[in-house]
């Protein structure tokens, strides 16, 4: 069975909680979770959320002002066990 999700890669842990913060005030259904090990680049927290949210959360991240080089959004797609991690440009 395949099944994906998006999330966002912080590179530091206060930029996270700040997108946390600023993703529930918006009513976005999200959580946090540890980073996935394929993303290297990482404070070691981002934020999962469903792939029909997207675009609404890119937008509601480019409000909160951060610097972009601070964190990154990627699809994460599982299919029978196996999990496949895309950076999204």
């Amino acid at each position: 069975m395949r099944d994906s999700y998006y999330l966002i890669a912080f590179a530091n842990t206060h930029v996270a909680m700040k997108a946390h913060k600023h993703l529930r005030e918006k009513g976005f259904n999200i959580a946090i979770m540890p980073t996935l090990r394929k993303i290297t680049a990482s404070c070691g927290l981002s934020i999962r959320f469903s792939s029909e949210d997207l675009p609404s959360i890119q937008k509601a991240v480019s409000e909160i002002n951060i610097d972009p080089s601070l964190h990154q959004f990627y699809k994460v797609e599982t299919n029978m066990g196996k999990c496949t991690v895309t950076k999204l440009g």
